[in-house]
């Protein structure tokens, strides 16, 4: 999984997760397969068994920019980018989020919410 962060939403903090070992491990010379978002391959075979799946009546609802949003890009699919997870830091110092999300990961969410109940179309 290349998810190198989690938000856990008991403790509240922000915990190390696998794919930031993968990236030290890769940076050292080491080789590492991913897989897992935001790579195709984990999406179809997420919804291969679905009878019916229309792309165009999906959503993908995640926290992360480099595998969530990034992964529904690369799919093809509608995202909604919930931002008190791993970028609650980012978001509270940015006003012009829309510009710093394309700055620096080069891709936008298609919605925003702080909650499920709060969205807010890009």
């Amino acid at each position: 999984n290349p998810d190198k962060f989690v938000f856990d939403g008991n403790n509240k903090n922000i915990s190390f997760q696998i794919g930031y070992l993968a990236n030290l491990y890769k940076r050292n010379g080491g080789k590492v397969i991913y897989i897992g978002k935001p790579y195709v391959n984990i999406f179809r075979e997420a919804v291969k068994n679905f009878r019916e799946f229309a792309k165009n009546r999906s959503l993908i609802i995640g926290d992360s920019m480099e595998t969530d949003i990034r992964g529904a890009e690369n799919f093809k699919i509608k995202s909604l980018l919930i931002l008190n997870g791993i970028h609650k830091s980012e978001v509270k110092n940015n006003l012009n989020l829309k510009a710093y999300f394309k700055k620096k990961y080069n891709i936008l969410p298609d919605f925003i919410s702080k909650d499920i109940n709060n969205l807010t179309k890009y």
